[in-house]
């Protein structure tokens, strides 16, 4: 498999520096990323739409999370990340704003 290769390599070079001892808490700093990424790509798309006075296009850049999903598992933080619960109160947030929005229509 050969993002196990890469995982690997990478976790060798990476394991026991204690110049990237900065590192050890880089699950807490993904979720704002994770927003801000979001609002890019939100402002982006609406850059392009205005740009082109169409609906008719796509915006691809999954770079960015796939990205962080390497780091997280090079630096063997994905279950220290999963335990923010972080994706589950976002839903949670967005169920409940969804509801809102549905309740002002009616």
């Amino acid at each position: 498999d050969f993002f196990k290769l890469l995982v690997d390599v990478f976790r060798g070079q990476l394991s026991g520096k204690e110049e990237l001892n900065h590192l050890k808490c880089f699950h807490v700093i993904v979720p704002p990323l994770i927003v801000n990424f979001v609002e890019y790509l939100l402002d982006a798309k609406d850059r392009l739409l205005r740009a082109k006075r169409q609906v008719e296009g796509a915006m691809f850049d999954d770079g960015f999370v796939l990205g962080v999903a390497f780091v997280l598992k090079v630096l063997g933080q994905r279950e220290h990340f999963d335990a923010l619960h972080w994706f589950e109160s976002v839903n949670v947030k967005l169920r409940e704003e969804g509801a809102g929005l549905e309740q002002q229509r009616a």
